[in-house]
């Protein structure tokens, strides 16, 4: 793959012992979240991302499918406090902006979801560390772009046939809070279509079902 000159100038510059870190915490998300993620607290307390037992639980058997098949394809089950959601975001941040040429797509319910976790995802970006901070060319309420990797990390909620078409999406999640059938057809559909073109999906399950 070819690095961009900004790239290429960054390695230039960087000691073998920052090289090194450097590709530790590309390689490896469970080393990457504390050093380099923060998240809110109940208590409002901006704290390093350390992993809980339920999402090193997730992270350990999507690590293994993607080990196994080269993609991952998943239905979670969203239990109260887990911190699914913001495992995923944090994951989906950390390929993003490690790589080049990337989309990632979250679709949410709810306006207030969607706001909700597009402030998480400014704040992973917001507390990067420089040494893999990756440089913003634009920025709205709805989506971060990284310009010298040609990455982008947006969030969108479900209102709309058109939302999230139009999209060669690498990673893709869907949360979906709604009672069953209550989401339009048309969108149901168009978000299985993006699916399944993405290298990463999460699926929604609702309970009951």
């Amino acid at each position: 793959m070819l690095q961009s000159a900004a790239t290429r100038m960054l390695s230039a510059t960087l000691s073998d012992r920052e090289r090194a870190v450097r590709q530790k915490l590309k390689d490896d998300f469970e080393h990457y979240a504390p050093r380099c993620l923060r998240i809110r607290t109940k208590s409002g307390k901006i704290v390093p991302f350390t992993l809980n037992k339920a999402q090193l639980y997730i992270h350990e058997r999507l690590q293994a499918q993607l080990l196994r098949s080269g993609s991952v394809r998943a239905l979670i089950l969203k239990g109260r406090q887990q911190g699914a959601s913001t495992y995923i975001g944090g994951r989906f941040f950390w390929r993003t902006s490690h790589n080049r040429g990337v989309r990632t797509f979250i679709l949410t319910h709810q306006e207030d979801s969607t706001a909700a976790l597009f402030e998480m995802v400014s704040r992973y970006h917001e507390h990067c560390p420089a040494l893999v901070k990756p440089s913003t060319g634009a920025a709205n309420a709805k989506e971060l772009l990284f310009d010298r990797l040609d990455s982008g990390y947006k969030v969108g909620t479900a209102g709309s046939k058109a939302v999230g078409r139009g999209n060669t999406l690498q990673f893709y999640d869907w949360l979906d809070g709604l009672p069953r059938g209550t989401l339009p057809e048309g969108l149901r559909s168009g978000s299985a279509a993006t699916a399944i073109s993405a290298t990463w999906a999460r699926w929604p399950t609702r309970r009951g079902v």
